[in-house]
């Protein structure tokens, strides 16, 4: 049972992650820099975004399995 719950909340995880790591970089290239920074335009490559993309798509389609899992888990339970 544990295992289920942990594949579940790693599976949210998996989900928020990315989304928390994007605002963040947005808020990154976004503000200010002044001075020895330098005040050059900044993106985020594809190549920089391809890790949090996977995650988030891993996360999407592991939830459906892990919410799955536990059902399948919890019936055996109630028949025993």
């Amino acid at each position: 049972m544990n295992k289920i719950i942990a594949h579940i909340v790693a599976s949210i995880a998996s989900l928020l992650l990315p989304i928390l790591f994007f605002a963040l970089a947005y808020w990154d290239v976004h503000r200010p820099k002044v001075g020895p920074i330098g005040d050059g335009q900044l993106h985020i490559s594809f190549y920089q975004a391809l890790p949090g993309i996977l995650l988030f798509l891993s996360g999407c389609l592991n939830l459906p399995l892990a919410l799955y899992r536990y059902k399948k888990h919890r019936d055996e339970m109630r028949e025993e």
